[in-house]
């Protein structure tokens, strides 16, 4: 399976016209690779200013998206108009998301539900707040992913990408020595275990599973290898285009 490498931007940059040149950017070493795919989720604003590239070397995504289509909803973003502007895949459920904006699980799956109906790629984020040695952080990952997926079809869950996102890693703003390929493997091999139950061993199989924990180019090959990751969820690397770059050739050397 080819590799995934997801760029999330976040709230940066600060104008349309970084935002372009560090979209360049991307797209420069994007051309070079020929066995991992990349998705770039810039802020919403700035997705019909990005040029379109040549399908298969560097796909469009948004960081959210809301449950319904049209109506009185100020502010939000369905999902057919982040695909009309150029979106291929959402985040959902990003950690940042459901602590900031309250997205509970339950919103959570029916926005997936709707981004999948509108045919966008959906990216699911689950993970555990505090990590705990008992057994209680992997029943929560299972049990937030069984509620943030709730409704999905099987037709439909091929196009479920799942990102491990272990929130106690990057909220600690210094590296932790838990968070590990080994440990990271243990809990992708457990998510593919839940996906293998909710969905059956074909469709589990061309899910993906990605780490998204906090990524940069000394780390990449140790959780996509070692880690048994089909990808990587890209936070801060994603915004400076040299270590972008490397984590880009990373992966792709091992795809």
């Amino acid at each position: 399976m080819r590799k995934l490498i997801v760029a999330n931007w976040k709230m940066h940059p600060g104008t349309l016209v970084e935002a372009q040149k560090l979209f360049e950017r991307s797209v420069r070493v994007a051309r070079t690779l020929t066995t991992c795919d990349v998705v770039v989720c810039p802020p919403v604003v700035y997705l019909a200013g990005l040029p379109r590239v040549p399908r298969g070397k560097i796909a469009l995504g948004v960081q959210d998206v809301f449950w319904a289509e049209e109506g009185a909803y100020t502010g939000q973003v369905g999902p057919r108009m982040a695909k009309s502007a150029g979106a291929s895949y959402a985040i959902l459920g990003h950690s940042e998301r459901r602590a900031l904006a309250g997205d509970t699980d339950e919103v959570v799956a029916k926005k997936v539900c709707a981004a999948l109906a509108s045919r966008l790629r959906v990216i699911v984020c689950v993970g555990e707040i505090e990590r705990s040695g008992d057994g209680s952080s992997a029943l929560f990952v299972k049990h937030q992913l069984q509620k943030s997926i709730h409704g999905v079809s099987k037709n439909l869950a091929a196009n479920l990408v799942i990102v491990y996102e272990p929130v106690w890693a990057i909220s600690s703003h210094k590296p932790s020595r838990l968070d590990t390929p080994q440990s990271t493997l243990e809990m992708t091999l457990y998510i593919r275990r839940v996906l293998h139950t909710m969905f059956g061993a074909t469709i589990a199989k061309k899910i993906r599973v990605l780490y998204g924990g906090s990524v940069n180019a000394k780390n990449a090959a140790g959780f996509l290898f070692c880690g048994g990751a089909d990808g990587l969820l890209v936070g801060a690397s994603s915004i400076r285009p040299e270590e972008f770059a490397a984590v880009l050739r990373s992966a792709s050397k091992l795809a």
